[in-house]
């Protein structure tokens, strides 16, 4: 029976991940964090999105457990919680070559 809730546990945390993970900007913060931590002003910068986009989507990442964050004075720092989102995207990318 606790295989069977850790089980579905870690089914329920996946399909958190596989949705965040549902959006080109996303996917595109989430390599960028695979290279460190940045500021949103960065990420702005280096997606070319606009601020309140990259914050929505750093918002929707963060709640599925695959970013955090640290505010440094007036700015916030994001990182990875994890190589793990990095790993499935660079891994898919593998298999379309």
């Amino acid at each position: 029976k606790e295989y069977r809730r850790q089980r579905q546990m870690c089914i329920r945390d996946s399909l958190s991940t596989v949705r965040a993970l549902d959006s080109r900007l996303r996917l595109t913060i989430v390599l960028l964090l695979s290279d460190g931590e940045r500021r949103v002003h960065e990420l702005v910068k280096e997606t070319g999105a606009s601020q309140p986009l990259v914050s929505q989507h750093l918002k929707v990442l963060k709640e599925s457990g695959v970013v955090t964050s640290r505010r440094v004075g007036r700015e916030k720092v994001y990182s990875l919680c994890s190589n793990t989102a990095a790993t499935i995207i660079l891994a898919c990318r593998q298999q379309e070559r």
